[in-house]
């Protein structure tokens, strides 16, 4: 009955890497610096990459920036 059974492989990277892999160099390096940006916040990103088909939660990019998600944990 539990033959086969083991943990989850921890994740290596969270949404927020995930998704920037996903896009073409350009695209990676434009949000990469807008969530480096201070000018951005997390609500008004995240508004703005919905916009454009890209869905990432305001609490998940905050994760990313504060480097507390799973791209930083070992």
């Amino acid at each position: 009955m539990l033959e086969g059974l083991e943990p989850k492989q921890p994740k290596k990277s969270c949404k927020v890497t995930e998704t920037i892999n996903t896009l073409e160099p350009a695209d990676q390096k434009i949000l990469t610096q807008a969530i480096k940006d201070p000018r951005w916040t997390t609500t008004s990103l995240s508004k703005a990459l919905r916009g454009r088909g890209l869905i990432l939660g305001k609490d998940t990019i905050k994760l990313h920036q504060e480097e507390d998600c799973a791209c930083y944990r070992i």
